[in-house]
C-alpha cells in the first residue's frame, strides 16, 4: 500500500534524514483533504508539501468559476490580482496547462463589454464575441472530464461552444440568454445525449431566437428548469409560444423528466405541455410568477374540455411549489391526490435571515395583492396594482382560503410530510385541530395563525410525533381586508407587561434573542412531548433545539421570563430513591419515569404542566429527607441560512427555481 510520511527534527547529528512520523496511507490523507470545502484553504494546503499538493490540486480545480467585469477592482490605484485579466488567465491555464482533466464543473459569469450598435449596423459579427467563443471552445477541448457547464455571461453563446459541449459527457447545463438584441445568426442547439439537468434562464423570444427544442430531446433528461424574462409578464400579453420549445418532444420522444420548473411563463392555454411531458414519471413541479393554469396544462388535456369528477392519484407526483392563490390552482389541487410536499412561496426567506440587523420588512406588516387573471398574489416589493372586484371582497378571499384548506386536508392530508402554507391564511384554533387530526405524518410545517397567543404551537406539536421542524409565519394582512395587524401590547395598571405567550407574533419576533432562548428552552423542555422537535422558526428568526437537561433551582422560586412575572416552569423533585409509582401526565395518555442519568443523554419525562397535588404529596412522603428541586430545560441556539438551507420549509420559500 502506498503511504506518505512527514518528518520533523532529527534523532542524531549523524542522521542525514530526519525521523519520520507515523506513516499514513494515501487513502486516509485523501479522505481528510476531501473535507476541506473552501478554495482558499485548499490553496494553502497545496503549498505545504508535495504529497498534500498532489492530493489537494485535483480538489482545488474540480469546480472552477471564472468571472469577468467591465473594470477590474483596484486597491490604492493598483489592480487587485495583477494587471492581467483573471478571466483570460484562467482560460489560458486550461488551454496551455495540464489542469483541464481535473475540472468537473466550469462556470463562466460576469459582464462582457458589448460592441456599439454602430459597429453592428452592417450585420457584421465583431471579433470580440467570436474570439471569446473560440477561446472557450479551446478550453472545453482540454476539459475531457467536464460534467457541469454554466454560461452566465451577458452575451450569446455561438454554435462553436455548443458543438464543443456536444462532444463531452455533459450531465448538467445552465444557459443564460442575454438581455440585449444582437445580430448573430440563429443557432440550432445540438442534442447532448448525456444531459440529465438543464436550466435555461432569461428567455426572451424577441431578443434571442436560438432553437433549444433539440436540446430538450435528450433521452436522459430528468430535471428541466426554464425561466423567461420578467418582461414577458410585464407586457400583459401571452407572447410565449410553447410549441417553439416542445415541438420535437411528442409521440415517442416525450420528456421523461422528474423535476419541472417554470418561472415568468405567460402563455395561452394549449396542449403542448400535455403532449410533450410524460405525466407518469414527473415527481416535482415548481411554477413561480406564471399563469395559474400551468399545472392543468401539464396534467390535464385542455382540448378535452372536461373536468374530472373524482380526484386522480399520480403515483409519481409528490412535490408541488407555487406562489399564487387562485381558483384555477385550487381546482387543480382538488383534481389530484397523494401529494407529499406542498409549498406556498411567501417571500425570499434567505434575504431577511441573512440580514438580522435590518428592520422588519413591510411584507410582514401590510401585504399587497397582485391580480393576474383570477390570481391573488402577495408581492415582495409591497406595491399594489389596480384590481378587479373579485379579490376586493374579503368574503371571496376567505372562501378561497377555506376551499384551499379543505382541499389540501381531504385530498392530500394523510400523505403530507412537508407543508408550507401562505402567510395570508391565518389559521384559527379549530383549523389547527383539523390539521393535526388529518395530517399525522407531517415532518416539517410552516403556517400563520390568527390568534395572538404563542400557545398555538404547543397545541399541535405533542400530537405530531414525526414533526422535527416548525415555522411560525408572521401573518400578512392584505390592504383590502377588514382585519389588520394587532395593536401593540401596553403595560397594565400595575406597570407589568402582558405575558409573553399572550403577545402577537409580530411583537414576539422583535424581542431579543435571549428572551426567545429562555422561553423556548422552558416551554419545550418536555422530552416525551417535544423531544422529537429539532428546529423552530419565529418569523425571520430561527433556533436549533439541542438536548434536554435538568437545571437545579436556586432559591424558593423558579426564575421567570421578562414580561412574564406569573410564569411558572414545571418543577420536579428529584430524590435518591425513585418513587414506586410514576407521576401521571396531564394529557392522560402518557406516563413518566424518572431515571438516573449516567451520561449526556437525558431522561424521558411527561408533558408540561404542574403535577397533581396528591401525587406530589405521595412522592414527598416516600422520598427521603434530602431532596433537590430542578426544572427541565432545552438547549437552544440561533441559526442562520447555512443551517436553514437544508430544511425544505425555508429553502423552498424563495423566488429562485
Amino acid at each position: 500500500m502506498l503511504t506518505s510520511s512527514d518528518s520533523i527534527g532529527s534523532e542524531s547529528p549523524l542522521s542525514a534524514r530526519p525521523a519520520s512520523l507515523v506513516q499514513l496511507p494515501l487513502k486516509i490523507i485523501a479522505l481528510i483533504v476531501s473535507y476541506i470545502d473552501t478554495a482558499a484553504d485548499l490553496a494553502r494546503v497545496c503549498s505545504t508539501c508535495r504529497v498534500l499538493n498532489y492530493m489537494a490540486v485535483p480538489l482545488l480545480y474540480e469546480t472552477l468559476v471564472l468571472s469577468t467585469g467591465e473594470e477590474s477592482p483596484h486597491n490604492q490605484k493598483l489592480p487587485t490580482g495583477g494587471r492581467g485579466s483573471a478571466f483570460a488567465t484562467g482560460l489560458n491555464s486550461l488551454v496551455r496547462g495540464n489542469l483541464g482533466p481535473m475540472v468537473h464543473s466550469l462556470t463562466l459569469r460576469g459582464v462582457w463589454k458589448e460592441d456599439t450598435i454602430q459597429r453592428h449596423s452592417n450585420d457584421f459579427v465583431m471579433d470580440r464575441l467570436t474570439i471569446l467563443n473560440i477561446a472557450v471552445r479551446a478550453a472545453l477541448d482540454k476539459t475531457t472530464r467536464l460534467q457541469e457547464f454554466s454560461w452566465e455571461l451577458d452575451i450569446r453563446m455561438l454554435d462553436t461552444v455548443y458543438l464543443g459541449l456536444a462532444n463531452l459527457k455533459i450531465s448538467a447545463l445552465h444557459l443564460r440568454f442575454p438581455s440585449t438584441r444582437g445580430t448573430q445568426p440563429v443557432t440550432v442547439v445540438p442534442v447532448m445525449p448525456h444531459l440529465v439537468a438543464l436550466s435555461v434562464t432569461n428567455i426572451d423570444p424577441s431578443l434571442n431566437q436560438d432553437d433549444i427544442s433539440t436540446l430538450l430531446c435528450s433521452r436522459k433528461l430528468q430535471d428541466l428548469r426554464m425561466q423567461w424574462s420578467p418582461r414577458m409578464v410585464d407586457s400583459k400579453k401571452p407572447c410565449v409560444r410553447l410549441h417553439d420549445y416542445f415541438k420535437r418532444s411528442t409521440g415517442s420522444s416525450r420528456l421523461r423528466i422528474k423535476k419541472l420548473a417554470f418561472q415568468n411563463l405567460h402563455t395561452e392555454t394549449t396542449d403542448d405541455l400535455y403532449r410533450a411531458i410524460d405525466q407518469e414519471r414527473i415527481e416535482e413541479v415548481t411554477i413561480l410568477n406564471s399563469s395559474s393554469c400551468t399545472f392543468s396544462m401539464i396534467f390535464h388535456n385542455p382540448s378535452a374540455n372536461s373536468r374530472h369528477p373524482s380526484p386522480i392519484a399520480k403515483p409519481g407526483f409528490k412535490v408541488m411549489r407555487h406562489d399564487k392563490i387562485s381558483r384555477a390552482h385550487c381546482d387543480f389541487l382538488g383534481s389530484m391526490m397523494g401529494l407529499e410536499q406542498i409549498y406556498f412561496v411567501n417571500h425570499d426567506a434567505r434575504y431577511y435571515i441573512e440580514r438580522p440587523s435590518a428592520s422588519p420588512p413591510a411584507i410582514f406588516r401590510r401585504g399587497s395583492v397582485d391580480h393576474d387573471m383570477d390570481t391573488i398574489r402577495v408581492l415582495p416589493n409591497g406595491t399594489s396594482h389596480p384590481s378587479p372586484t373579485f379579490a376586493d371582497d374579503p368574503k371571496t378571499q376567505s372562501y378561497l382560503k377555506d376551499n384551499y384548506f379543505t382541499t389540501i386536508l381531504s385530498n392530500h392530508g394523510q400523505w403530507l410530510t412537508h407543508l408550507l402554507l401562505s402567510a395570508t391564511w391565518h389559521l384559527s384554533t379549530s383549523m389547527i385541530a383539523r390539521l393535526v387530526h388529518t395530517c399525522p405524518n407531517l415532518v416539517q410545517l410552516g403556517y400563520a395563525t390568527e390568534t395572538s397567543s404563542f400557545d398555538t404551537m404547543t397545541l399541535l406539536i405533542p400530537f405530531l410525533r414525526n414533526l422535527v421542524a416548525i415555522r411560525l409565519l408572521v401573518p400578512i394582512y392584505p390592504p383590502n381586508s377588514n382585519s389588520g395587524p394587532p395593536k401593540p401590547v401596553k403595560a397594565n395598571t400595575h406597570g407589568l407587561l402582558v405575558p409573553l405567550r399572550s403577545r402577537p407574533l409580530c411583537e414576539v419576533v422583535e424581542l431579543d434573542e435571549s428572551v426567545h432562548i429562555e422561553k423556548i428552552g422552558l416551554t419545550l423542555g418536555d422530552n416525551e412531548a417535544w423531544g422529537h422537535l429539532k428546529l423552530i422558526g419565529l418569523g425571520w428568526k430561527s433556533y436549533e433545539l439541542g438536548e434536554i437537561y435538568a437545571e437545579p433551582l436556586i432559591g424558593s422560586r423558579p426564575p421567570s421570563l421578562p414580561g412574564t412575572p406569573t410564569a411558572q416552569p414545571r418543577v420536579t423533585r428529584r430524590t435518591s430513591t425513585p418513587s414506586g409509582k410514576p407521576l401521571q401526565s396531564t394529557l392522560g395518555k402518557r406516563t413518566r419515569e424518572l431515571r438516573s442519568t449516567s451520561n449526556s443523554s437525558l431522561n424521558e419525562h411527561s408533558n408540561g404542566g404542574h403535577p397533581a397535588v396528591h401525587n406530589m404529596d405521595k412522592e414527598m412522603e416516600d422520598a427521603p429527607q434530602e431532596t433537590e428541586r430542578f426544572v427541565w430545560r432545552r438547549r437552544v441556539r440561533p441559526v442562520g441560512w447555512d443551517v436553514l438551507k437544508h430544511w425544505s420549509i425555508w429553502a423552498m420559500d424563495g423566488s429562485e427555481m
